[in-house]
């Protein structure tokens, strides 16, 4: 919003006392005789793509610390078409060839930065299968570049020492997802995975957290399988939050699968008992049981 104040420095134009101020363009304008008294500002205008109407875009991604140089280096794309969008004839695109070759080098300069490069999208990858947040993600990276800066990297293997920076995270932040379900994932095996993260433990100066006996924990583990929404996820972890003298000497895992079960149940999602229990690894016999104790309490709290 444009504001008008006056009783400021006159302007030297016309004398007069009306100064405009343009919060967007971060200018003083002359209410008179429109004169730019002070143009030396930053300006918290947005400044939108200009070759792209439908997609309105700034000036790119966000720093983030999954990538080696943080997001910040330019990428050069492979449309091979010019601003207008017309095809770029073949002696154009053979140079965009050999520019876009000579830009992913000069982004990783060095056997350090190379490494590095492979550490993180070995996380990034793994993340996806597993269906870790962003978070996770970043806190996985910002531990494997601590690895790589002590030089625990040179001489073992980039992606056991990346998962295992990735299980690490996962144990310090109480995230349910196993050795042998991550070494699946990832294909790197069991006994080298646990190698390496102790050695992460030792270097890096870091407690081994004991594993999340919580059955909140694998409400997120079963609905990522199972593609469950992110509101029945929220409907069972209250449901259980809500049981009076806790959930103590109950398995977590049926738990979990029987407090899903009866969400979905009441909000009329296509998830079985049967799918429940082999995603959580319990039988249906104890997500039945579970859930019957689970409704006899919930009645209790009410």
């Amino acid at each position: 919003m444009v504001q008008v104040e006056e009783n400021r420095n006159a302007c030297p134009e016309c004398s007069s006392n009306i100064i405009v101020h343009d919060p967007e363009s971060g200018e003083d304008v002359c209410g008179n005789c429109g004169l730019v008294l002070n143009a030396e500002v930053l300006s918290n205008k947005i400044t939108w793509h200009p070759y792209n109407e439908e997609d309105k875009r700034q000036t790119g991604s966000p720093e983030t610390l999954a990538l080696h140089d943080k997001g910040l280096s330019t990428v050069i794309g492979s449309e091979n078409r010019d601003a207008f969008g017309r095809k770029l004839p073949s002696s154009k695109q053979f140079e965009m060839i050999r520019l876009r070759k000579w830009q992913i080098r000069s982004r990783c300069n060095g056997s350090y930065e190379r490494s590095l490069a492979a550490g993180l999208g070995c996380i990034g990858l793994a993340c996806d299968k597993l269906g870790l947040s962003l978070l996770i993600r970043e806190k996985a990276c910002l531990l494997h570049q601590k690895a790589a800066e002590k030089g625990l990297v040179r001489g073992r293997s980039i992606s056991e020492v990346a998962v295992a920076a990735l299980y690490l995270t996962l144990r310090e932040n109480r995230i349910v997802r196993s050795l042998k379900e991550i070494s699946e994932a990832t294909g790197v095996k069991v006994k080298n995975l646990t190698r390496c993260y102790r050695l992460l433990l030792k270097e890096l100066d870091r407690s081994s957290p004991p594993p999340s006996n919580s059955p909140v924990g694998y409400i997120s583990k079963v609905s990522t399988k199972l593609q469950i929404s992110g509101e029945l996820q929220g409907d069972a972890i209250r449901l259980l939050q809500n049981i009076k003298g806790g959930c103590g000497g109950k398995d977590p895992k049926g738990l979990a699968a029987a407090a899903l079960y009866i969400v979905c149940r009441d909000k009329h999602a296509e998830v079985t008992q049967k799918d429940l229990a082999l995603t959580a690894g319990v039988t249906e016999v104890t997500v039945r049981n579970r859930y019957k104790w689970l409704e006899e309490m919930a009645k209790e709290a009410a």
